[in-house]
């Protein structure tokens, strides 16, 4: 006996079916919003780092602009946090080791991105991570002393 909404009768497979999309919809969930904050974070980094490379025309538009965040965003195509944070950056930041390390975390969630693209583009590689989480869970559950069925 079920109760979904009303109380009725489901055979195993349909309750297996059921769990597993319900489980498949669970898993992916995280992975939909991590990819699409990725994707922001992404270029929200990809902006600063134009900034960066372009920091003569940065430092002349603090200089000699009566308002620098306008004109940064403007000329930048800057949200406004992105200008601010432009401009709260002091200048010994901006060396190159900065742009660096902005590059690689960059990079980094470049690939991020791309492996949450992967997963949730391929079913086969959805259900080798589900099933690997399952087994994950179950040899954990038997270390803590609970048998998993």
């Amino acid at each position: 006996m079920v109760i979904d909404g009303k109380p009725h009768v489901k055979n195993l497979h349909t309750i297996l079916t059921e769990w597993l999309e319900f489980s498949r919809s669970n898993f992916t969930s995280p992975f939909a919003i991590s990819s699409r904050s990725g994707a922001h974070t992404s270029t929200y980094i990809r902006r600063i780092i134009d900034c960066l490379l372009n920091i003569d025309a940065v430092i002349a538009i603090i200089r000699y602009e009566d308002e620098p965040k306008a004109t940064l965003i403007i000329r930048f195509k800057l949200s406004e946090k992105q200008a601010e944070a432009i401009l709260e950056l002091k200048l010994r930041h901006l060396a190159k080791l900065e742009e660096i390390k902005i590059k690689a975390e960059q990079e980094q969630l470049d690939m991020e991105r791309k492996q949450l693209e992967n997963y949730l583009a391929s079913s086969a590689l959805l259900r080798t991570l589900m099933r690997n989480e399952l087994l994950a869970d179950a040899q954990n559950m038997v270390t803590h002393g609970v048998h998993p069925l």
